[in-house]
Parts: structure tokens; C-alpha cells; sequence
């Protein structure tokens, strides 16, 4: 899937967590990004562009591609098909034939209607809030358990000696004291 938004000059933004420093950085691909941006949007790369190295080339790849996307069937994923489409269709149409190529649903692109995502926004917050909180008295109830089960007395054990002998106290020291005396022919009494 990457290589479709490569090939077709659409590099999608990555986000970064650095789980030490609990936060997101936001990668993008330098110049290139805005190189990509510039291809087939005149406009923008009039602009944006102008003083960049690479301008030139990409304002006479968008004029040579303006009248010849027609003769191209944009499924197509051949280099020629591609050259046509970079220079001829701005990213955000570029991004929606890749995904018409990858079978996958296009994106919306009309602008949001900052009203209507007002309107939600407080229902929105106040489920988020709630679902919060009954995360929180999960996490609360499984501390709980677990302090329990470290209340439980736990079986003490015996030292070391320094010979590196197990003591006479010890779980399996009964056991080694009777195997010893047996093996010396010895009446092990405890």
C-alpha cells in the first residue's frame, strides 16, 4: 500500500510515539513532501515554490501533463499512466486514484462543517469522560486484587548456611536430613 502512495507521489504523514517522552512528533519528508505537493497544483507551487532548485522542473511537468490526462486510464499502474497523473492531478485527487487502484474507499474531501462537529462534540467528550471513568474503576479493582494477593503471608524461608548447606529448618531440609542419616546408616529422629 505504501508503495502506491510512493508511486504515485501521495507519501501519507507518519506519527512517531516516543514512549519515554509520552508524546507524538509528527514525521513528514522534508522538502519532498512539499515538492509533491507542489506537482500538479500550480497554484500552490507559484506560491510556495518558487525559490526552491526543483521549481522549474516541476512547473514544465505540469504544463506538459495538463492536456494529455485524458489519454490515460488512471487504473493503470504503469510509469508513463503515473507521470501523466503526477503532473496533471493535484495530491489530494492523486490519493483518491490510489485508493480507487487498492479497491478502498475514497476520502470525503468537502471541507468539515465546524458547526456539526460542534454539535457533537459535547456528546462526544461527555461519553469519552465516561468511558474514562469506568476504565479507571477497572484499573482500581484489579490494583485491589492484586494488593490482596500480595497481603497473603507468604512461607518464609530458611537462611543459607555459609557451607552452602541447606538448614535443618527448610522445607526440603527434613527431607535431606533423613537422606543423609539413611545413607550413613543412622537413625534419623527429628
Amino acid at each position: 500500500m505504501l508503495a502506491q502512495y510512493v508511486r504515485l507521489h501521495v507519501a501519507p504523514v507518519f506519527l512517531v510515539i516516543k514512549r519515554h517522552e509520552g508524546h507524538f512528533y509528527g514525521v513528514r519528508h522534508g522538502e519532498l513532501s512539499t515538492k509533491w505537493q507542489a506537482e500538479g497544483d500550480l497554484k500552490f507551487a507559484q506560491d510556495n515554490c518558487a525559490n526552491h532548485s526543483w521549481y522549474p522542473e516541476v512547473v514544465a511537468h505540469t504544463e506538459y501533463s495538463a492536456g494529455k490526462l485524458e489519454g490515460v486510464d488512471n487504473m493503470h499502474d504503469d510509469d508513463f499512466t503515473n507521470m501523466i497523473i503526477i503532473g496533471a492531478m493535484e495530491r489530494r485527487d492523486r490519493l483518491d486514484v490510489v485508493h480507487a487502484r487498492l479497491h478502498l474507499e475514497c476520502l470525503d474531501s468537502a471541507p468539515y462543517d465546524i458547526a456539526i462537529l460542534e454539535r457533537g462534540l459535547g456528546a462526544e467528550a461527555a461519553r469519552l469522560q465516561d468511558l474514562a471513568g469506568q476504565i479507571g474503576a477497572l484499573d482500581r479493582d484489579r490494583v485491589k486484587s492484586q494488593e490482596q494477593e500480595r497481603a497473603q503471608p507468604v512461607e518464609a524461608r530458611a537462611p543459607i548456611s555459609a557451607h552452602l548447606r541447606h538448614s535443618v529448618h527448610t522445607k526440603y531440609g527434613n527431607a535431606l536430613a533423613k537422606l543423609k542419616c539413611s545413607l550413613r546408616g543412622q537413625l534419623y529422629t527429628n
